[in-house]
């Protein structure tokens, strides 16, 4: 840009940056207007200026800033001009190097695409020759296999050509050396075991080859008789080289012999591996097992030994000894504050709510001391041994792993003969009947049975007793029956169906064959003794099987559970059959040491003790996927009805017909049962609950059939009261009445409502946990509890209404002949207020009786329930009983003390609607009080009557038909005749 003129005003520096057109115009003017300020507004001498002077200073300031921006103007085209100039030419000097810029990269493009070729072409190249390179290395591998190959070939031809040239015989001195010496034999039996094959394989191929040439060419076949088997034949070469590996076998396994002897792990390690190379690892795996001490010391004299000190029962003490022992020990438990066996507590329902809830009823077994109780010293001894067999097993494992480079194989087979020379031997004699165990078990069951048996206890019930359980098991069966939700048919193995009923042979609980021999003893007491030990020799060879396992952990993977679990099918047999075996012998031993078919609270907790005991046996002895159906099996088991008779609930003792849920055929009497209605098997729980409950309610209802010696008459009559009664002869009958016809059915009542509440419990705690892991079987159980809490729940019902009709029947009675018509018209000089009717004090007794025993029996909502009821039906009796006589103004004094007696009574039976009825009573009774002319005052006062309903006990009056009321007979008075005048009057 050209220099800046001396007298510009504009300086190109302004533009820059920062630039500001107010900041640029104070430059151009600033001169201007200083020097105007400079003037002021006075002139040199110090006169004011005038207003001409002042404009005119205006105007040449004026002209001065026009001046300074014209020339501005100008410099400032000039300065755009300039500016502009130089912009072209830098733009011309930009586009010149923008044009050479883009030819060197057109070029240098160029260049590069040609550099790119040049790549891509060595990549392609290389490519080539490392494809080349690959394929000649692979070739190079083949032919190195081939090469590798050949010489084996070569070798193994040599090899062959030496078998095939010796002679049969035991020298093989004459083979290779490889072949005899010591140090070679593990390259001498990989080498030989290869022979073996390759001349195998050519044995075959020629007898391929001679096949099928014999179809063409038969003479060509026979041309060369005399060459085969013969020396360099391949039927010789295999057969000197099956030779040698016999006499190569033999020679190994002498030497393994030899060094497990010695103990010589190092010699046995080297036998083993030649052994592997021969293809005989399983054949020398068990040589060693068998060497093993661990089966060498079980011998069957030794388990026999073993057995009968095991089963050595200590001496007893003398008859009915035993079970005074149980009854102390009994005595000091319930001293201390502790549950003793059957002892009863009761449940939070029918205690006081000020007190803390108490717990549910529940029944404790009686415990035999130890030392007498042979499942204990014979598990204990299976413990014992158990414990040698673990001891021994540990170093046999560790020496495993130090001769075999794979042990898993040898320590499988190990486990597996362990467990069935060892454990299921002992086991046999143990749990088979015909082992020495059982006999053992069975007579120690009778010695103690006889030392627990009180002296003279009686074990057999009447026959009326007997024909009411017959009665009720009939009943019981049809309920049974209607227990819904139990899979009949559904899959498994386990038949409880051909298992012995009540009082059958056990034979059935062995699981293999055999009987076992009672001698007299309770088959109850023997199968559960039986089924403790199969829980506890289970648990025990568990527990052994895992610590089996955790030996080899960490050597070898071998599945020692599984192993243990295949021992048992021929233990467990037709499981859970045995369990319900046991609980029907069971139930029908304890039914027949019952005094009584009443209902009996410690009999039912005892049936669920049993439950609870097989129930926890079989979550142990069940595998998992059959332990809910097999517990529920316990709880409710539906089976096919047999078609004989004696079949349903009580199902035949022994008998073959089998369960709809086994998977056994039983012929023409199974076809034949298959169509019948499945009944509940009688070993389970909820068929013996239904029998017992059905059984003492049937008991009941009899006992509160009206008659008979304890009837209300019946007693009055045995008592000889006469028409004499006191207060305390009526509470005296009244107390014998209730106690021995009502009140037995009130506690079956409360004891069936008992029951039902501790099977609840048990049910809760015991059987859904067991039967939770499976739907079905949940359902089924809960499906078959609320069928037989339903029957209960009828059974209760009926046994309550049963009771209360018999009451009202009776004291309805006892109204109707203790009740004189004289009391209600006394002569004069026979006036007494104070003291109620004989029928009053027998009727008001019998009320307190029976109030007395509601509350010492019933609980709750049935006790509510129940004296509602008869508080309801006694102010009817009361009420038709008042109908029945006629009254005197002093003989209704007198029924209105009766009244307030009777209404005293009710009243403290706690019911809602006794105070208000018998009120209302009270005030119906003052009809035959009050005087004929205040008797419509009374009834459309305070009784609020229909006339005509008041006319029926107005009639009761002994004046109804002598008194007038404003000259109108009481009868036309309340029939309404002449009642508008009496109303016009009132008012």
């Amino acid at each position: 840009m050209p220099g800046r003129d001396k007298d510009s005003f504009i300086n190109p520096e302004y533009f820059k940056e920062d630039f500001s057109v107010d900041a640029f115009l104070v430059k151009l003017t600033q001169d201007v207007i200083d020097s105007s300020k400079q003037q002021g507004l006075t002139t040199q001498g110090g006169r004011p200026i005038t207003s001409e002077e002042s404009a005119r200073a205006t105007i040449d300031r004026v002209q001065k800033l026009i001046q300074r921006f014209i020339q501005a103007e100008y410099e400032i085209s000039k300065l755009g001009h300039d500016v502009a100039a130089k912009l072209v030419e830098v733009q011309q000097s930009a586009n010149e190097d923008e044009t050479d810029y883009k030819a060197e990269v057109r070029t240098l493009e160029r260049v590069s695409e040609r550099i790119k070729g040049g790549i891509r072409d060595i990549d392609a190249r290389a490519t080539r020759i490392s494809q080349t390179a690959t394929r000649v290395g692979d070739r190079l591998q083949t032919a190195e296999g081939l090469r590798l190959r050949c010489l084996e070939a070569q070798e193994l031809i040599s090899h062959l050509q030496a078998f095939s040239c010796h002679s049969a015989g035991e020298d093989f001195s004459k083979l290779p050396a490889i072949f005899t010496n010591d140090a070679t034999l593990a390259e001498a039996a990989a080498v030989s075991r290869r022979l073996v094959q390759l001349a195998g394989e050519v044995a075959a191929a020629q007898q391929r080859s001679k096949a099928a040439s014999s179809s063409g060419a038969p003479r060509a076949a026979a041309a060369k008789p005399g060459k085969a088997g013969g020396i360099g034949s391949v039927e010789h070469t295999l057969k000197v080289l099956e030779a040698y590996c016999n006499w190569l076998e033999n020679r190994v396994v002498a030497r393994f012999d030899a060094a497990v002897a010695e103990g010589n792990l190092r010699l046995q390690t080297q036998s083993v591996a030649i052994m592997i190379e021969l293809d005989k690892e399983r054949s020398i795996a068990q040589r060693w097992v068998a060497s093993r001490p661990a089966f060498l010391a079980f011998s069957p004299e030794m388990l026999d030994d073993w057995v009968r000190r095991a089963s050595r029962q200590p001496p007893l003490p003398p008859p009915g000894a035993l079970k005074q022992q149980q009854q102390d020990a009994e005595a000091a438990a319930v001293a201390a504050g502790e549950p003793g066996a059957g002892s009863l507590s009761r449940s939070a329902s029918g205690a006081d709510p000020s007190k803390p809830p108490q717990q549910q009823p529940h029944y404790v077994e009686p415990a035999l001391p130890e030392e007498y109780d042979i499942v204990v010293r014979q598990a204990k001894a299976l413990s014992g041994l158990y414990k040698e067999v673990h001891a021994s097993v540990k170093d046999d494992v560790a020496e495993a792993a130090q001769v075999f480079s794979e042990p898993g194989l040898v320590l499988e087979m190990f486990m597996s003969r362990l467990l069935e020379q060892n454990v299921q031997a002992a086991l046999e004699r143990l749990l088979l009947p015909s082992g020495t165990g059982m006999a053992a078990l069975a007579a120690s069951t009778n010695a103690i049975a006889a030392a627990t048996a009180a002296p003279g206890a009686d074990r057999t019930s009447n026959a009326a007793n007997l024909t009411l359980r017959e009665r009720a098991r009939e009943r019981a069966s049809s309920i049974a029956a209607s227990f819904s939700g139990a899979p009949t048919g559904s899959a498994g193995s386990g038949s409880a169906g051909g298992v012995a009923a009540a009082g059958g042979s056990a034979g059935g609980v062995a699981g293999s064959g055999g009987s076992f021999s009672g001698g007299g003893a309770p088959p109850a007491a023997l199968q559960r003794q039986h089924l403790r030990l199969l829980a506890e020799a289970y648990s025990k060879t568990q527990r052994l099987a895992l610590n089996l396992e955790r030996v080899v952990r960490g050597v070898a993977q071998v599945d020692v559970l599984s192993m243990a679990e295949g021992l048992w099918p021929a233990f467990m047999g037709s499981y859970p059959g045995q369990e319900l075996s046991w609980l029907a012998a069971a139930y029908q031993e304890e039914v027949q040491l019952l005094d009584s078919p009443e209902l009996n609270l410690n009999f039912c907790l005892k049936l669920m003790a049993w439950n609870a005991e097989a129930t926890a046996r079989a979550l142990k002895l069940s595998a998992p996927p059959q332990a809910p159906r097999n517990c529920r099996m316990l709880f409710h088991h539906l089976v096919a009805a047999a078609a004989a008779p004696g079949g349903g609930a009580a199902a035949a003792a022994g008998g073959s017909g089998a369960s709809s849920e086994g998977n056994g055929s039983g012929g023409g009497a199974g076809a034949a049962a298959a169509g019948a209605a499945p009944m509940a098997h009688p070993g389970c729980l909820l068929e013996h609950l239904a029998k017992h409950i059905i059984g003492g309610v049937e008991f009941s209802l009899e006992l509160c059939s009206v008659g008979g010696p304890a009837s209300l008459g019946g007693l009055l009559a045995k008592m000889g009261l006469g028409g004499v009664i006191s207060r305390a002869s009526a509470q005296q009958v009244a107390a014998a009445f209730v106690g021995g016809k009502v009140r037995k059915a009130l506690e079956a009542a409360h004891a069936a409502t008992q029951v039902v509440a501790v099977l609840q419990s048990h049910y809760s705690s015991t059987v859904a946990p067991a039967v939770s892991g499976s739907v079905a079987e949940l359902s089924a159980a809960s499906s078959a509890l609320l069928a037989l809490i339903r029957a209960a729940e009828d059974s209760i019902t009926a046994v309550l209404r049963k009771s209360v009709d018999t009451f009202m029947t009776q004291m309805e009675r006892a109204l109707t002949s203790e009740q004189r018509r004289s009391d209600f018209t006394p002569r004069d000089d026979a006036l007494s207020f104070d003291k109620p009717t004989a029928a009053c004090l027998l009727g008001t007794a019998l009320l307190a009786a029976l109030r007395d025993a509601a509350g010492a029996t019933l609980e709750g909502p049935n006790r509510k329930h129940f004296l509602t009821e008869v508080s309801r039906r006694s102010y009817q009796l009361l009420l038709a009983h008042m109908t029945r006589y006629t009254y005197s103004p002093t003989g209704a004094l007198k029924w209105k003390k009766d009244v307030n007696e009777y209404a005293e009574v009710l009243a403290s039976f706690g019911a809602p609607s006794a105070s208000d009825d018998m009120g209302q009573l009270l005030q119906l009774v003052n009809v035959l009080v009050v005087a004929p002319d205040s008797l419509l005052g009374l009834v459309n006062g305070s009784l609020r009557m229909a006339h005509r309903d008041a006319l029926r006990f107005v009639a009761l009056r002994e004046d109804f038909r002598t008194a007038k009321v404003d000259g109108k007979t009481l009868l036309q008075l309340f029939s309404g005749e002449g009642m508008e005048g009496q109303l016009g009057q009132q008012r």
